[in-house]
Order: C-alpha cells, then structure tokens, then sequence
C-alpha cells in the first residue's frame, strides 16, 4: 500500500510519535509519502528529525513550485466532486475562509501526487491537515482516514468540523478509548463503527545511558518532565506543588525540565518568584536519545496535565523503568494505574501532587523497582509499536 501522509508540520520535535509510526510503516513493507504544509518553526535536534525532513514535500514553499502543481492539481479526475464537497462544507463550516485556503493547498498536493499511485490518505490531528487530506483525497479519488490526539480537537471539534470529516472519512483513529467515547458522543451513530482505538506505541527498547546526567546528586529526589510548556500541561500547578514541597517538608529536589513553548518564559519567571531558581534546570529541547538518558537516569517523572491523548512521554518514562507522577485526566488513567505502575493525582491539585511528591522521596527502592518494573511490563505488553501500527495497517487493508 502507498500511503500518503499529510501532516500540519512534520517533522516536530514535540511529535515524535508521528515519525515512529512513519518508520514503522516502511518497516513492515508500506510505502509512505509525506507531505507537509509548511516546516516546524523549531529547529530540529534529532539526527532522525533531520533525515525525515529531506524525505518530507513542503505544500508552502518556492512561489514557482507552488503554482507548478497548483495547474496539475487543477486537472485531477476528482477536482468537480472536491469542489461539490467544499462548496456544502465551507457553508456550514465557521472557517470559511481558512477552509478555502485548505482547499487551494489540497490542490497543490494532489497536483504534486497524482501520477504516484497513492493508495490512501490519512492525516494527524483533526485540524487542518484533516481538511486537506480530505479535500485531496477526494481530488485523487482516495479513502481518507486521520487520527484524532486529544485536546485541541476535543475543545474546538464544532470549529474544526470534525464530524463533518467523519462522515467524509474511511476511519478515524483515536490515540485512546476516553477520546474515541468522546468522538462518538458528537457524531451520529451511523457513524460510530468508522471509530478506532489505535494507541500510541513506542518501540521495545532495553536503553543504556550513555551520557551521565549532569548535576546530579544522590541525596535530591531527582525529578524530570518533558512537555512544552502551554496551558495543558499543569506546569503552574507542578511549580505550585515545589513551592509547597519546599515550604513544608524536608524533601529536597531538583527538577529538569525538557522542552520549550510558548509559555517556557512565564514558566521560568514564576520559578523565579516561588523562589525555585536553584531547584530546576530549564534544558531545551533535546534529542530523542538525550531525551531517554536524562529521563532513564532521574527517579521521577511528572506530567501534571490539565488535558491530554495519551502522552508519549509518559510511556517512554515507563519504557526505561522510571516511575511516573501524572494526573486522572483523558487517556493517562488507562497507561497509569495508581500505586501499581505509577501514581495518579487529580488534576489541578498541588496539594495532592505535592503531598505524593513527599510520599515518593520516602518510598523504599524495592517498591520504586516494583513500581518501575510494572510501567515497563505494561507499556510494553499493551503499546509495542509493532503492533499497533500492524493493527493500523489491517484496519486499513480493504481500501485496496
């Protein structure tokens, strides 16, 4: 099968679970395009980041290339039907003029694949590489599928017109069972049986650090996140909880934090005002392996999210036997079972991540190992890369 995968940036550092499933495909025999609209605004760190954007078309680039397969685009077998499908879609859509837009760079994409014996369609997120994949594979005569993340789809899912994608769709995939329940709540029950659960997976891998991490010391608990720092991540309420911890017990910590984002100067500015300064170490973006060194080698991973999928941080924590703090938010409660393989708190609640914070430091190693050991054993009993995407890839075989 020749799938093409279209992608709002690719590739991004902060999405490397799109990657994995890219090289997993080609693994098992398929072949994959990618096509993304525009270039990550990051620049890439990781080697494998940087070999997949050569292999990557960029929909926005050079005036001369855009306007090349924008006239063969115009000649699709398929542009009459796309254009029946945008003229109902962009009249109920309350993106009109965006959904226009979508359309032209749809054009331009099928103008450029057309003559590559693409089979299928399928794009991540259901926003706006959702409508040009949708619009292509209409052009191109196509099925077309998307996976559906978390968050931003569920907030803005009558703004992105996501139903109205599902009823044009051949499958829809949802990175958990919590997302797919909250899919199928909105859309009609005809079409409720398009409605995969198709968890993230993550590869099987027995990591060694290679590099040993800086700074630390054997008497700090030492604790580790790695997220962008927006709004859904819970990083006010995680510093909230170290003001706490410092204030009123005698645990002493040092966290490293791993990412950037929009809100990374605010972030770093409240440290400064809860007096945190010496207690965290803001590291930036690193490389998929860096990533796994630091994390591998910390005792605690925390991820106090408002709102998530199903976060690939937190399985690659548990991938490398490091016990993980998170919160009873969408899909967590289904890779985390609280005192089992990990801990959970409510979410917004820096009393109660602050109080666990205490209970960890005073855990005995067996029962970190025993917790570890249980993450590792789960993840990869229930996320083996493998065998999603060979899931994925059986769920998709009667488009051929």
């Amino acid at each position: 099968m020749n799938i093409l995968y279209v992608i709002n940036q690719y590739p991004k550092i902060s999405h490397t679970f799109i990657r994995r499933e890219v090289l997993e495909m080609e693994s098992q025999n398929e072949t994959v395009l990618r096509a993304s609209i525009r270039r990550p605004p990051e620049g890439l760190v990781d080697t494998t980041d940087l070999e997949e954007e050569v292999k990557t078309h960029y929909i926005i680039s050079n005036f001369s290339e855009v306007f090349c397969y924008l006239i063969k685009g115009l000649t699709a077998k398929g542009i009459w039907a796309s254009i029946k499908l945008l003229i109902p879609y962009s009249l109920k859509s309350r993106r009109k003029l965006k959904t226009i837009i979508y359309f032209v760079e749809a054009i331009c994409l099928a103008g450029k694949y057309k003559k590559e014996n693409v089979n299928h369609v399928h794009a991540h997120f259901g926003t706006n590489s959702a409508d040009v994949a949708m619009f292509t594979a209409k052009m191109l005569k196509l099925p077309f599928s998307f996976t559906i993340h978390g968050a931003d789809e569920l907030d803005n899912f009558e703004d992105y017109s996501i139903a109205r994608k599902v009823e044009q769709s051949f499958k829809i995939f949802c990175v958990c069972s919590y997302i797919a329940a909250q899919v199928k709540r909105k859309v009609p029950f005809k079409e409720h049986y398009k409605v995969i659960v198709s968890k993230c997976g993550i590869e099987v891998i027995e990591h060694q650090a290679e590099v040993v991490l800086q700074n630390k010391d054997a008497t700090l608990l030492n604790l580790v996140i790695v997220a962008r720092a927006c709004p859904e991540k819970g990083y006010f309420t995680l510093l909230e909880s170290l003001k706490y911890v410092k204030l009123n017990s005698s645990c002493q910590f040092y966290l490293r934090i791993i990412g950037g984002g929009e809100e990374l100067q605010i972030v770093k500015e409240q440290a400064k005002e809860y007096g945190l300064t010496k207690n965290i170490l803001f590291m930036g973006w690193k490389s998929t392996d860096e990533v796994l060194d630091i994390v591998a080698q910390s005792d605690l991973f925390v991820l106090p999210s408002y709102m998530e999928g199903l976060p690939i941080s937190i399985m690659e924590a548990m991938m490398v036997k490091t016990p993980v703090l998170s919160t009873y938010v969408s899909g967590i409660p289904e890779l985390i079972k609280h005192g089992i393989n990990g801990m959970l708190v409510p979410a917004n609640d820096h009393i109660k991540l602050a109080e666990e914070v205490i209970s960890f430091s005073k855990m005995s190693k067996t029962l970190r190992a025993n917790i570890a050991d249980e993450a590792r054993l789960s993840v990869v009993t229930n996320h083996n890369l493998v065998n999603v995407v060979g899931n994925m890839r059986e769920e998709l075989k009667c488009d051929c």
